[in-house]
């Protein structure tokens, strides 16, 4: 009995000992979020916009006979303007290449009359549409784009000019065709779904000047369509 006592005691005793190596308990290691995708603004995109244009029509006169009405008029090409565009994006790391092109109806327009002592000038000038192929360099912060844009521009623009006395016209001309120039700008850009991305975009545009002369007549009128363009757009990214 007493061995028996003394075995169990010596057991008892050894315990802590075999309890101290052991191999500690750890907590179970929570899973590694998951990261969402970064963007990508790789692929074809069509889209729309809306915005306003605002510009110069100004109408300088040429070898005129008199300079009752100064040497010209000043018109503002101002108005709503509306389109559609598409285009192309690569991207690589952070950098975003693309072209795009548009087609924008503008509706611009200006008048203005001169008085003189004894003439009477009225000027008119438009631009009706205004396209433009351009190319777009930009950095992308996952979803948002930061970018400049620039290339080429053409466009209808539209000009008028009448002088006129107490006997009637004098002098009248116009011009109407396709204007061809540059245009230059930058915008911000924000895809809020895969698909989808809103954008808000500056452009100057400046189709030059066109000189046209009346029937018969060595004076003339030179007219310039240059502008700007701010407008607001959305476009599906496929």
């Amino acid at each position: 009995m007493r061995r028996i006592l003394l075995a169990s005691a010596m057991s008892l005793a050894a315990l802590p000992a075999f309890a101290a190596d052991l191999p500690a308990r750890t907590a179970p290691i929570a899973p590694a979020p998951v990261m969402a995708p970064m963007y990508n603004w790789t692929g074809f995109y069509v889209g729309a916009n809306a915005g306003y244009a605002w510009g110069s029509g100004d109408l300088t006169f040429i070898n005129f006979p008199t300079t009752e009405l100064g040497s010209g008029m000043s018109l503002d090409n101002d108005g709503f303007t509306a389109g559609v565009q598409v285009g192309y994006n690569y991207q690589i790391n952070q950098f975003v290449l693309g072209v795009e092109a548009d087609a924008n109806w503008v509706e611009g327009s200006d008048k203005r009359t001169v008085l003189g002592p004894t003439l009477t000038a009225y000027g008119t000038s438009k631009v009706e549409w205004l396209s433009t192929i351009r190319a777009r360099l930009g950095f992308a912060v996952n979803n948002f784009l930061i970018y400049g844009t620039g290339g080429f521009a053409f466009g209808q623009g539209k000009a008028t000019l009448t002088i006129a006395d107490a006997e009637g016209t004098q002098w009248s001309g116009s011009q109407s065709g396709t204007r061809t120039g540059w245009t230059l700008g930058a915008g911000v850009e924000y895809a809020f779904t895969r698909n989808w991305t809103a954008r808000v975009e500056y452009l100057y545009y400046d189709l030059g000047d066109k000189t046209f002369y009346a029937p018969q007549s060595t004076a003339a009128v030179k007219a310039d369509f240059n502008g700007n363009i701010i407008r607001a757009g959305v476009n599906y990214k496929f």
